[in-house]
């Protein structure tokens, strides 16, 4: 068995999806930062808020991590202008670490002393910074960085930043801003100094100091702790464990209160302390800002980040490869669901699988830390289902025309075409004048029974061709076959006013027609070539006949009657064709080579009146190798 229209073009419509989400994806993923990425990531954004308040699969926060503000109060605490409490700086982080702090970051910056200054401002500051100095060979104290551009320098005086352990606790304190605003990623600096070790943020250099590891870059990109990160353009996503104020924050006021007072500090102990600015002009956006949430603290977002590394709660990405087969069964599905169902159940089953991959997307986010493709997946399902509906409208054209050519094939493609523009609504009736023309093979029977029932039909069909051919060629139409009759009509459709002629002009054609079919077999064993015609033309009422389930288009009345009497007449008067008194007169001029001859008045069936009947007649007779 042949396939059908969906067999042939269901195979095309899952390739056309599959390339198309394939070449699509590829563009998307090439994009990095792009529109669809950016839309990519509030939808990721999304899922925080979500899984906040579902209370499951929240990363926990790491008890170790504190924030020390440098609030209004501790400003008044310091007792003296921002530029002089490096002093301060140095003996709080010395406290602190002497008290049992696992690492001390300090995201605060100091200048060098202007040329300006006095000499008592500058000693000030100088002893200031190398009280810091001798503070930074502990080595748990880190200090922030400044980049400027593609380069990094430090936030502090040279000579200062010099003893942190050479260098490698003057950490960069910045996160790469998407196009967006938003802090999503933590950068892991590519900066390599002479002895091997790797420059990295504020947050990756405590984590570092509070585990006493590092994290380390090998062929196969960083790991921490033996464990591979989930590194993209060398950042690692920020697995935020709640919105601003999650991390728990004091002010550093009590701390400096204590310093000040000779008071321990060991309430501080094995704590990773970030001494930050509380100012609005430290505040950022984060993935909690689009669910209304205010900006987060510089150095909340650092703790974040930490409690991430430390956690071992990263996020990634599935790979390229399982990306791409999401929105490719995203796809494929929406256009099989769009061709198999009617557009609102298609609809409502895209619809109720969005939801379920919506369900799975959190599922995989909050219990694996897994990032699946949200955003694009919805216009992965719009192209499946666009490509799909598109093929079924190919499919129900395709169906269309084939239902039109087998019922043109069946009731005459005038027929199909009025029937299709009126509706099978419509089965009203209308009387009009038609004219009406009946054929009927002579000899048919004894055909029948002497030659094959297989060569028969091939006559038949033959025969049936040739004359539907020239009844169509003259606007006429085929109304029916009945075994080797052939009724036609004319006028009925297109209400043409000279359908008389037009039916007696087809007589002629079909004579003509059959005259050469005896000519080419004149035994007669592959065609047949005698007929008998009747025409008449008169009035008929036209309409649907027939139940609710099954009708047709019929002409009906009296006229249709003597226009098959007359065909009946024909046989029994052994003359090919005979017309009525009323079709003759409306016909005056016939084809060239044919008359109208009398055969006189008749009396028909049901008929009160006689009528007059006329032939048709070849002027000059055909010569015997014509006939």
């Amino acid at each position: 068995m042949s396939p059908g229209p969906r067999g042939r073009t269901l195979p095309l419509a899952l390739l056309v999806v599959a390339v198309a989400v394939a070449g699509w994806n590829s563009w998307a993923a090439g994009s990095g930062q792009g529109e669809l990425e950016r839309h990519e990531d509030r939808a990721l954004d999304a899922l925080f808020s979500v899984r906040r308040q579902l209370g499951w699969g929240v990363p926990p926060l790491d008890s170790r991590l504190l924030l020390l503000k440098v609030d209004r109060d501790a400003a008044i605490e310091f007792g003296q202008p921002v530029a002089f409490w490096t002093g301060d700086w140095a003996r709080l982080s010395d406290a602190l670490v002497a008290d049992g702090a696992l690492a001390v970051g300090l995201d605060f910056a100091g200048d060098e002393p202007t040329r300006r200054a006095s000499s008592e401002v500058r000693k000030l500051l100088e002893d200031g910074y190398a009280a810091l100095q001798a503070s930074l060979t502990n080595e748990r104290l880190v200090l922030i960085e400044n980049e400027l551009g593609d380069k990094q320098q430090p936030a502090w005086p040279e000579r200062v930043a010099a003893f942190a352990a050479d260098g490698r606790n003057s950490c960069s304190a910045l996160f790469p801003v998407d196009p967006d605003g938003v802090l999503r990623r933590l950068p892991l600096l590519d900066l390599k100094a002479g002895e091997g070790w790797w420059n990295h943020n504020l947050s990756v250099r405590l984590g570092e100091i509070a585990e006493g590891t590092e994290l380390v870059r090998g062929p196969a990109g960083w790991s921490w702790k033996g464990q591979t990160l989930p590194v993209d353009q060398g950042c690692l996503r920020i697995n935020y464990a709640g919105p601003p104020g999650t991390v728990p924050a004091e002010s550093l006021a009590g701390a400096l209160r204590d310093l000040h007072a000779g008071r321990s500090l060991r309430r501080y102990a094995g704590k990773i302390l970030l001494l930050i600015p509380d100012t609005l002009a430290d505040m950022h956006a984060t993935p909690w800002s689009g669910s209304g949430s205010r900006h987060m603290l510089g150095g909340e977002v650092h703790a974040q980040a930490l409690n991430t590394l430390l956690g071992g709660h990263t996020l990634r990405r599935v790979p390229q490869w399982a990306w791409s087969a999401c929105l490719a069964l995203a796809a494929g599905a929406a256009a099989l669901a769009s061709l198999a169902l009617r557009p609102p159940l298609a609809l409502a089953a895209i619809g109720g699988g969005s939801l379920l991959y919506a369900g799975l997307a959190l599922l995989a986010f909050c219990r694996w830390g897994w990032i699946v493709p949200l955003y694009a997946t919805g216009w992965a399902l719009a192209l499946g289902l666009l490509v799909g509906w598109l093929i079924r409208f190919f499919w129900i054209e395709e169906r269309r025309s084939a239902l039109q050519l087998l019922f043109g094939r069946m009731v005459s493609r005038q027929v199909a075409e009025a029937m299709q523009k009126s509706g099978p609504a419509r089965r009203g009736a209308e009387r009009r004048q038609i004219t009406l023309l009946f054929s009927d093979i002579n000899g048919f029977t004894p055909a029948c029974e002497r030659l094959p029932p297989e060569q028969v039909l091939r006559m038949l069909n033959s025969y049936f061709d040739d004359m539907v051919q020239l009844v169509e060629a003259r606007n006429g139409y085929v109304k029916q076959f009945v075994g080797d009759e052939i009724m036609a009509v004319y006028g009925a459709l297109d209400q043409r006013a000279g359908h008389p002629r037009d039916a007696v002009y087809t007589a002629c054609d079909m004579l003509d027609r059959l005259a050469e079919l005896q000519r080419l077999d004149p035994q007669g064993e592959h065609s047949f070539s005698r007929v008998k015609l009747g025409i008449n033309t008169g009035e008929a009422v036209l309409g649907h006949v027939g139940s609710a389930e099954r009708w047709e288009y019929a002409a009906v009345g009296d006229d249709v009657n003597l226009a098959a009497r007359l065909e009946n007449l024909a046989g029994k008067m052994d003359l090919d064709i005979l017309v009525s008194d009323r079709t003759r007169r409306l016909v005056p001029d016939l084809p060239p080579g044919w008359s109208w001859r009398s055969v006189g008045v008749q009396r028909f069936k049901g008929k009160t009146a006689e009528t007059e009947v006329w032939t048709l007649q070849r002027e000059q007779p055909l010569r015997k190798d014509e006939a």
